[in-house]
This record gives C-alpha cells, structure tokens and sequence, in this order.
C-alpha cells in the first residue's frame, strides 16, 4: 500500500510540475523577426561536393528543399596540433 501512495504521490507531483510549466508557456509570444532570402545572390555559388566526390551547387536541387548541416570538431586534440 505505501508502494502504490509514493507512486501516487509522485505522478501528483510530475503532473503539478508539468501543469507549472505549461502556464509560465502562455503568453504573448515575440513576433519572429526573419529575413526572405529569396532570390538573394549570396548563395548562389556555393560548391560542395557530394558523397561521391562530385562537386555540387544549390543550382543543382533548384526546386527542392535542402538541409544543410555544417559542424566543426573541436576537440582539445586538434587544437593541440595547431
């Protein structure tokens, strides 16, 4: 019986938690400030190349969507070499 009251009384708690973080949510919300960039020339030669090796450009995946995901490793490691 005292199992099943702490599982109750947890489930209380993560419930009020829950019902707490979704007040402070509401809101006015900021208005999204982004800019169109379409038609911008800034990225019209970028060259990449693909997983075969051959060089691609945005002009190749005109009416496509296209995510692109760029990173940078930085480990203590490669800065150690430079």
């Amino acid at each position: 019986m005292t199992r099943l009251l702490n599982h109750r009384t947890a489930a209380a708690a993560v419930t009020a938690l829950m019902l707490a973080g979704l007040a402070a949510c509401s809101g006015d919300k900021p208005a999204f400030k982004g800019i169109d960039i379409t038609g911008a020339q800034y990225a019209r030669q970028l060259d990449l190349p693909d997983t075969s090796g051959k060089p691609r450009t945005l002009a190749d995946f005109k009416g496509k969507v296209v995510v692109g995901r760029y990173s940078a490793r930085l480990s203590s490691e490669l800065n150690a070499r430079r």
